[in-house]
């Protein structure tokens, strides 16, 4: 893998976590390692806290955000730009693989003020960083 971030919202939201991964291939969510460590049959700390389990793989953007500490992802459905504005770039990604449980999805990341006045906006989630980017070690 080529680097994971994980987030949670700053509002209430069906999906309140996400994690984004940056992969090589999809090849490794088929592979034994994922399988024995990662997803839904996971039995780590993550399995307790999530009710609302998919995942989605995403073709569009070269790399996924380095989000700051100090900065917020914007999670974005195709239904959730009108609240966003305009000067806030969303890098528009389409499902390609694994659950598909959406066609679209944007991600954008601004400041924590700018965030927080889109806290609860419709088709927009709006998350912190639970710690640094975490990069492959090699």
């Amino acid at each position: 893998m080529g680097g994971l971030e994980r987030f949670e919202t700053l509002h209430a939201a069906a999906s309140p976590f996400v994690a984004l991964h940056e992969v090589d291939s999809p090849d490794v969510f088929t592979g034994p390692a994922y399988r024995a460590k990662a997803g839904p049959t996971n039995t780590g700390e993550w399995q307790t806290k999530m009710n609302n389990w998919h995942r989605n793989l995403f073709d569009g953007v070269a790399h996924t955000p380095d989000v700051p500490m100090d900065a917020r992802l914007l999670v974005v459905e195709p239904d959730g730009g009108v609240a966003l504005r305009a000067t806030i770039p969303v890098a528009w990604m389409r499902a390609v693989g694994l659950d598909r449980t959406v066609e679209r999805r944007g991600l954008a990341v601004v400041p924590a003020p700018t965030a927080q006045a889109l806290a609860g906006a419709p088709g927009v989630r709006v998350l912190r960083p639970l710690g640094p980017r975490l990069s492959r070690a090699g």
